[in-house]
C-alpha cells in the first residue's frame, strides 16, 4: 500500500492476505446409471466413454477449477447387476464432494442355433440322441459357453 499527501510525501506498507477455502465443490448434475447391452466388441469403449464423462456428473467451485477422479477398478460381469462407481470432484484446496453412478451389462438377446442337422426319419427302435441324429451349433454374442439341451417331442 502507498499513501501520498498533496506535498508529495508518502509512506508504504504491505500486508499478506491468505485465502482459506473450506467449501467443497458443488455437484450440479449427479452421475447417472448406465446400462449396456452385452457386446464384447463395444462394451469396453462404452465403459471408457462413461468414465471419461464422469457418468454425466458436473460440478462447480467458487475458488478454483474442479478435477475429477473415480474408484472404478474392473468391468461388471454380464447379468450380475450393477457395479457402483464413485466420482469425486476436488478443488485446489483439497475439498471434495462425490457423486455415485453405476454400470451394468445386461444380455437381452437370446442365443441362436445354426447348422441344424438335416431332417431325417428314425424308427422307434433308433436312438434320438443328438450324438446320433446331429447337433446344431449354439452361439451367443455375450458368452462363448452356451448350454445346449434337447428333448424329444
Amino acid at each position: 500500500f502507498r499513501v501520498t499527501d498533496p506535498c508529495g510525501q508518502f509512506s508504504t506498507t504491505s500486508a499478506r492476505f491468505t485465502i482459506v477455502d473450506t467449501t467443497p465443490p458443488v455437484i450440479t448434475t449427479q452421475a447417472s446409471a448406465a446400462l449396456f447391452e452385452c457386446d464384447p466388441t463395444r462394451n469396453q469403449s462404452e465403459i471408457n466413454t462413461y468414465l471419461q464423462s464422469r457418468g454425466g456428473a458436473t460440478a462447480t467451485d467458487s475458488c478454483s477449477t474442479v478435477t475429477w477422479s473415480n474408484n472404478f477398478d474392473s468391468s461388471p460381469e454380464e447379468c450380475l447387476g450393477p457395479v457402483s462407481i464413485t466420482f469425486t470432484a476436488s478443488d485446489s484446496c483439497g475439498n471434495t464432494v462425490a457423486s455415485i453412478g453405476s454400470i451394468e451389462i445386461d444380455d437381452t438377446v437370446a442365443p441362436s442355433l445354426a447348422n441344424f442337422p438335416a431332417n431325417r426319419r428314425i424308427f422307434c427302435s433308433d436312438s434320438s440322441d443328438p450324438a446320433t441324429t446331429g447337433t446344431p451349433r449354439p452361439t451367443d454374442a455375450c458368452t462363448a459357453t452356451v448350454a445346449l439341451t434337447y428333448s424329444d417331442v
